[in-house]
């Protein structure tokens, strides 16, 4: 974007004035052949979606291609008529800016930056100032697919001494920062280490904002912190907050990574979902003494069963079999060898084990239900035979089905007291 306050500009050497081009002041010199700009000469994007007239004010023209300098005199009564409306990005108390960038470029310690529509920004914004930046419902879009991933392709970054504190002040707290795809870290907000880069939050959302790291494949992060750096919550988050987050140090079992400072102090009673997450699943944000750690986690899979998930070490994982089918029984847990179990074990359907510093694969394994064995009674006064038999004789008894009473041993000399009539 070329903003001509003052002074003199040129697009000599050129085909004329692409992108967007905001005379406010001035002359701006044009390409061989063509006339000089000056307030109230008209300007249209690339894009052609607008025509800038005047003191940075722009005309909306649907669908009409325009290229500075050369319109024709269909394209001029095109423009005729036409409803002249301030182009304004942003504002910082009663004065308004343009873009976005130098509403941030011209903020004053503790000013608000309050954003007055959707932006789409061809380059990253930079902070390097003290304020805040109010969302106010509307959306930073860097307008970058999966496949354009491009250097400093983060949204905004936070540098120098940049301190920023992003907010959504709206009612219907939609504020987004989007649409990121770097080549390194950080997709959405980038918080730089080699300086003393601030970034503090009360509300906003950031989400969908990518990084490509060489042969590696497309992962998902939205704000990078560099090494030592963290986010200060600056009072009550919204609701509606929802801020991925990824740091530069990773962490293992032993060593997790601090990310928050002033959790504590404005969201005690709080956890960090669903305001704060992990943008990589191999971690988990947890809270330890009332800030929010980085966990590293590792998996669980329950095959034929319930508890499967990521946990970090030592955590309870409790697992459960299904059902078994019908005829059938659980027998064990497979690959459930070297856990620790803090209740039931491997031979009980549901059981809780220690979480190791590995990922864990169990499975349920069923058996047959074996047939019922038969009943053995010895007693001969547990035979009662009311007639047909002589006392003496040797009576011969068979189980027709499992369950079935049997005598041992099977042939047995009737006693005289059970002697038939």
């Amino acid at each position: 974007m070329l903003t001509v306050t003052g002074g003199a500009g040129s697009s000599e050497g050129g085909s004329g004035i692409y992108g967007k081009v905001i005379l406010s002041g001035g002359k701006l010199k044009a390409a061989a052949g063509e006339s000089d700009y000056t307030p109230g000469s008209a300007f249209a994007g690339e894009d052609g979606d607008y025509v800038k007239i005047a003191d940075g004010k722009v005309y909306t023209i649907d669908g009409t291609q325009f290229f500075s300098g050369k319109l024709e005199e269909e394209q001029k009564d095109a423009i005729a008529g036409q409803t002249i409306v301030p182009y304004i990005e942003a504002s910082i108390g009663e004065t308004d800016y343009p873009a976005i960038q130098a509403a941030m470029d011209a903020a004053d310690p503790g000013d608000t930056v309050k954003l007055l529509k959707d932006v789409k920004t061809e380059s990253p914004l930079t902070v390097s100032r003290n304020f805040i930046l109010d969302l106010n419902g509307h959306t930073i879009d860097r307008g970058l697919g999966e496949s354009e991933t491009v250097i400093n392709g983060y949204v905004i970054g936070i540098k120098e001494s940049g301190k920023l504190t992003l907010a959504d002040n709206s009612i219907e707290k939609t504020g987004l920062i989007t649409g990121g795809n770097n080549k390194y870290g950080g997709g959405g907000v980038y918080v730089n280490v080699n300086d003393t880069a601030l970034f503090k939050i009360t509300g906003g959302r950031i989400t969908d904002n990518t990084v490509k790291r060489g042969d590696e494949s497309e992962k998902t992060e939205n704000v990078y912190l560099d090494e030592g750096k963290t986010i200060t919550i600056n009072g009550n988050l919204a609701e509606t907050t929802s801020i991925g987050i990824t740091t530069f140090t990773k962490p293992t079992a032993e060593s997790p990574v601090k990310v928050t400072s002033g959790w504590k102090t404005n969201m005690s009673t709080k956890a960090p979902s669903p305001y704060l997450k992990s943008d990589d699943q191999e971690y988990a944000l947890l809270l330890n003494d009332g800030e929010i750690e980085l966990r590293k986690t590792y998996e669980v899979t329950v095959k034929v069963g319930v508890g499967s998930g990521r946990y970090i070490a030592g955590a309870s994982v409790t697992i459960k079999a299904e059902d078994p089918a019908s005829g059938k029984q659980f027998k064990e847990w497979k690959g459930a060898d070297d856990l620790k179990f803090t209740s039931g074990n491997e031979n009980t359907s549901e059981a809780t084990f220690a979480m190791p510093t590995k990922a864990v694969t169990v499975e349920a394994v069923t058996e047959n239900i074996p047939a019922a064995a038969p009943v053995i009674k010895t007693d001969p006064k547990d035979l009662n035979l009311t007639y047909g038999y002589t006392a003496g004789n040797m009576l011969s008894v068979e189980a027709e089905a499992a369950g079935d009473i049997v005598y041992a041993p099977e042939k047995r000399t009737i006693p005289e007291k059970m002697k038939s009539p």
